[in-house]
C-alpha cells in the first residue's frame, strides 16, 4: 500500500509538472543536421569558423555564421532557413537558437532567441536579433506559438501571418504587433528573399492560405510589384514578373513579349557562381521603329569583361553576346543570326525578366546547361546609361524535374 501511495504522489507531482509547461506543438523529426544548399554575394559563409561551401553540413551545437554573404540551409527534417548577412545560428534539437542578424524559417523547425521559442508544425516566419540581443519574431505565413522553454509560468502568445513580437534583453516576450502591407513587402523584398533560387518548402501555401494580401490595388507603374511577384519570392520562382499584367517602365523594357524560361541552375549540383559588376552602356535606345535595346557589361571577379545587349520589340526579346565569354571550359557566344551558342550549339531557350529586384538573362543549352545573367537591387526603376550594379554569373545544370 505504502508503495501505490508513493507511485500516486509521483504521478500526481509529474502530472502537474506537465500540464504547466507551455503547450507547445510536437516538432516532428528531431533536428539534428542542416545542409548549405545555396550561398550568395560572397563565399564568406562559415560553420564552427571553417570556411563553408555547398553541400557541407553544420551538425548539432555546431554554428552557422555569415559575414558579406547570405545562405540557405535544408535541415535533417526537409525544413529550410536562410540566413542573411553578418548573421549566425546555431544547430539544436530542442530548437535553433539565432543569434545574431536575419533569418527566415520555413517548414517544421523552432527558432529562438535564448530561451523565448517560436514553435511551428510547418509555417514561415522570419527572427531577427540585434548588437544589443534584442529580437524580433515575424509571421509570414500560418502561425507560430511563442513560448518561454525556461519558464513555464509564462504565458504563450499565438503569433498569426503579418504578425510580430518583439523580445527584450531579459528575454520578456512583448505584446503581439500588426504590421502594414508595405512593411510585409519591404521584407518579402528584402536580403532573405531578394535572389534566392532555392524555394521555401511550405512557399505554395502561401496564396492559398490568404497569407499574402493582393497588391493589385498599387499602380504597376509606380512599382511594377503584385500579388505574384510576393508569392513568387516567397518561392524562389525564377521571373516573378513575366506573369504579371501590369509593369513598371523596367519590367516592362525587360520582359515585353518575352518568352520567360523558369529554368536556374541546379545548387546542389556542379555549378559556378562568379561574383561581377555589371555596368549598363545604353537603356532603352531606339534601334529602328518598334525596336529598342539595352547593353552593358559584366566584369567579373577575375577582371574579365564581356557585353551583353537585348532587343525588345514585338517579338520574344533578343540577347545577343558581341564578346565570347568562357566559363568552367564552356564558351558562351551568338551566331550572325543573333542566336545564342553553348559550345557551339544553339541555345535551347533565351528570356529576359525581373526576379525579385533582379533583372535576369536566362539561357537554357540543348544539354540541359544554364546559363543566368543577373543584375542586382534595379528595383523596377528605369536606370541611366553608364549606371553600375553588383550581379552575378551562375552556369550550371538545371535541375531535375
Amino acid at each position: 500500500m505504502m508503495y501505490i501511495k508513493k507511485f500516486l504522489v509521483i504521478f500526481a507531482i509529474a502530472f502537474s509538472f506537465t500540464i504547466a509547461l507551455p503547450q507547445i506543438p510536437v516538432q516532428g523529426q528531431q533536428i539534428t543536421s542542416a545542409t548549405i544548399i545555396e550561398i550568395l554575394d560572397s563565399d564568406r559563409v562559415f560553420i564552427q569558423g571553417q570556411k563553408a561551401r555547398l553541400n557541407n553540413i553544420a551538425r548539432s551545437g555546431q554554428q552557422v555564421r555569415t559575414e558579406q554573404a547570405r545562405a540557405g540551409l535544408k535541415f535533417n527534417n526537409n525544413a529550410s532557413i536562410r540566413i542573411g548577412r553578418n548573421s549566425s545560428f546555431v544547430v539544436g534539437s530542442r530548437c535553433v537558437e539565432v543569434r545574431q542578424g536575419r533569418v527566415v524559417i520555413s517548414g517544421a523547425a523552432r527558432g529562438c532567441v535564448g530561451s523565448i521559442v517560436a514553435a511551428t508544425r510547418g509555417t514561415t516566419y522570419a527572427i531577427e536579433v540585434n548588437e544589443k540581443r534584442e529580437g524580433t519574431i515575424s509571421v509570414l505565413e500560418g502561425e507560430v506559438e511563442v513560448a518561454d522553454l525556461d519558464d513555464p509560468s509564462v504565458a504563450s502568445l499565438r503569433i498569426k501571418a503579418k504578425q510580430r513580437v518583439s523580445i527584450s534583453v531579459a528575454g520578456e516576450i512583448g505584446a503581439i504587433e500588426q504590421f502594414n502591407q508595405a512593411e510585409f513587402e519591404n521584407l518579402l523584398q528584402g536580403q532573405l528573399f531578394n535572389g534566392f533560387n532555392v524555394a521555401l518548402p511550405t512557399a505554395s501555401d502561401l496564396i492559398n492560405a490568404g497569407a499574402i494580401a493582393s497588391a493589385a490595388s498599387r499602380s504597376p507603374n509606380n512599382s511594377g510589384f503584385s500579388q505574384s511577384f510576393l508569392s513568387s519570392a516567397m518561392s524562389g520562382a525564377s521571373d516573378p514578373m513575366a506573369a504579371s499584367s501590369g509593369s513598371s517602365s523596367l519590367s516592362a523594357s525587360f520582359s515585353s513579349a518575352a518568352t520567360i524560361a523558369t529554368e536556374i541552375p541546379d545548387p546542389n549540383a556542379n555549378s559556378t557562381t562568379i561574383n561581377a559588376t555589371v555596368t549598363l552602356l545604353s537603356y532603352d535606345a531606339a534601334i529602328s521603329p518598334g525596336i529598342s535595346g539595352d547593353s552593358g557589361t559584366f566584369t567579373d571577379e577575375n577582371g574579365t569583361t564581356f557585353s551583353v545587349s537585348v532587343q525588345r520589340g514585338d517579338f520574344p526579346a533578343i540577347v545577343t553576346l558581341p564578346s565570347d565569354y568562357v566559363i568552367d571550359g564552356n564558351v558562351l557566344s551568338t551566331d550572325s543570326s543573333g542566336n545564342v551558342l553553348i559550345n557551339g550549339v544553339t541555345a535551347k531557350s533565351t528570356s529576359v525578366g525581373l526576379s525579385g529586384n533582379n533583372a535576369v538573362v536566362t539561357v537554357v543549352g540543348q544539354d540541359g546547361q544554364v546559363l543566368r545573367l543577373q543584375v542586382f537591387n534595379v528595383d523596377a526603376k528605369e536606370p541611366t546609361a553608364g549606371q553600375s550594379f553588383s550581379g552575378q554569373i551562375i552556369f550550371g545544370p538545371a535541375p531535375d524535374r
